[in-house]
């Protein structure tokens, strides 16, 4: 592999130690936009600090995990949020002890993956564990080089948002960047900072970025804005915090057509096993994307890409194709027909002058990043948590519910339901949010596992968290067992959930076809 020169800013950037207590200097309350914030409390790296940091202007307090410092409030249309980031808390692939800081094997992997002539045979050539996260990688290295290759990253001030476990911001502080690295979710971040130790790492909201105007040369963000629960206010955002003249870069996002409806996004991820356990992938519609940078588009340089658009009429061949490799649109031109497709983008928006975005305050928190964090490992217990703050239209009495589906089914388990169908299928566990009355003191559970080549499963009924009943059903017959919920609170949502193990190897053995899941 040729050996890269590293140049004497980035090796300064790459062994700068890290401090204990963050700058927060370009920070401001996100209650106020006051900049007041300081420490109440000497940081620790090592607990979790509820309410260490306070605002001096308005009084909020935040809490500081693992010495990242958590600048955001959780309201209660962050309800999908929360059930995304506790639908990982049982995932072995999050055991803290598993990861150490990252070098510069990765960068370097990539960058002569650059320079080979033949792909096949450098992908060949590597060890498995990095010829296994190639394509993946190099993909979304091929376009980031396309979008920033020219962009001189050395002492710049950079913020990578939906930051997840650090794999790009390690790219960019190899490229000499000062990073800023954000996400929501506590368990990730704590991994992040582990992993990319020199970043500056801050617990916030993109749609809220707890930053004063213009703080950042350059904002990234990579396979992370199709999760997010509102993509345009999250793109204001991120113009907002930067600077006139400098980048923001998306890469690695999906899309779907305008004209999609609900129904058949749901649809789309019927068979996705990560959906069904709870992971929010997304394929938003082009329009959130790509309205609020038309709305600003007098003010703003945009280099638009689609790295794949499904059903697009082609107007020079007059005929609707599927563009498979990278191509640039102008999308001031282009926007109506890239509307009724599907695909994934990238794209680059520099503004010409700062971009304004006043907000309101935000409303009241409903769960703390410090409460979230405590229930790590624990799923179950989260999901109980969780489920107190679900809004009225996502709790529902009625098991299976109407035929179809919704996505928020979708990430608690349940599967697509025709007319007339029986039941509905979980995916290992299907969760149920229900409000039951004083009358109401039973739950009624009917399963029939499927006779498929698989061991007959042992199935488990959880209430709020706590297991109220497990029981074993021969696959192919159906089972009926009667749970007292007496002690469970009455008149606020409540997370019922029925699982089954062991799992089998394909989707097919994994399902649990419930008949009933009724409060009575």
């Amino acid at each position: 592999m040729e050996e890269n020169t590293v140049s004497a800013i980035e090796t300064a950037v790459q062994k700068e130690p890290p401090s204990l207590a963050p700058d927060l200097s370009d920070c401001r309350c996100i209650r106020c936009e006051a900049g007041a914030l300081a420490m109440n409390e000497p940081i620790d790296p090592a607990r979790v600090q509820p309410g260490a940091l306070g605002c001096g202007a308005c009084g909020a307090r935040y809490d500081v995990i693992h010495g990242v410092p958590y600048l955001l409030a959780l309201e209660e249309s962050d309800f999908v949020a929360l059930v995304e980031i506790a639908g990982e808390y049982d995932s072995p692939s999050y055991e803290l002890g598993q990861f150490k800081p990252m070098d510069d094997s990765w960068p370097r992997t990539l960058a002569a993956c650059k320079e080979a002539s033949d792909y096949e045979a450098f992908k060949a050539s590597l060890a498995p564990g990095y010829a296994a996260g190639l394509d993946d990688r190099y993909d979304q290295y091929r376009m980031l080089d396309v979008l920033t290759g020219e962009m001189d990253l050395r002492g710049k001030k950079v913020l990578v948002v939906g930051a997840g476990l650090g794999f790009d911001t390690n790219l960019l502080m190899y490229r000499g960047a000062r990073c800023t690295a954000v996400d929501l979710n506590p368990q990730t971040n704590t991994i992040g900072a582990i992993q990319t130790p020199r970043a500056r790492w801050i617990g916030a909201l993109g749609r809220r970025l707890p930053f004063i105007d213009a703080a950042f040369d350059h904002v990234f963000i990579s396979a992370s804005l199709h999760h997010v629960l509102d993509v345009s206010a999250t793109i204001v955002e991120m113009l907002r915090v930067l600077k006139p003249g400098g980048s923001l870069v998306t890469t690695n996002d999906s899309h779907s057509a305008d004209a999609t409806s609900d129904l058949e996004d749901a649809r789309f991820w019927n068979d996705h096993q990560d959906v069904l356990r709870g992971i929010n992938e997304n394929t938003p519609r082009l329009k959130v994307y790509i309205d609020p940078i038309l709305e600003r588009i007098d003010d703003l340089d945009v280099d638009f890409w689609t790295h794949r658009a499904f059903g697009l009429w082609v107007e020079e061949e007059n005929a609707r194709k599927n563009l498979l490799e990278p191509r640039r649109w102008d999308l001031k031109r282009d926007h109506v027909r890239l509307r009724e497709t599907g695909g994934g983008i990238f794209m680059r928006v520099t503004p010409r002058k700062q971009i304004a975005n006043p907000l309101p305050p935000p409303g009241p928190s409903v769960v703390t990043p410090a409460e979230l964090f405590s229930f790590v490992g624990r799923k179950r217990e989260a999901m109980a948590c969780i489920a107190r703050l679900a809004p009225a239209h996502l709790v529902s009495p009625l098991f299976p519910g109407p035929a179809g589906n919704t996505k928020f089914q979708l990430l608690n388990g349940w599967r697509w339901t025709e007319p007339g169908e029986q039941g509905r299928d979980a995916y290992l566990c299907g969760r149920w949010y229900v409000r039951r009355d004083k009358r109401q003191k039973k739950l009624v559970v009917e399963v029939f596992p499927k006779r498929i080549g698989a061991p007959d499963p042992e199935v488990t009924v959880a209430v709020d968290g706590a297991v109220k009943k497990a029981f074993r059903v021969a696959r192919g017959s159906r089972k009926k067992v009667v749970v007292d919920i007496a002690d469970t609170p009455v008149d606020r949502p409540m997370a019922l959930e029925v699982s089954m193990s062991p799992p089998g190897e394909g989707l097919e053995q994994r399902l649990l076809r419930v008949m009933r899941l009724d409060v009575m």
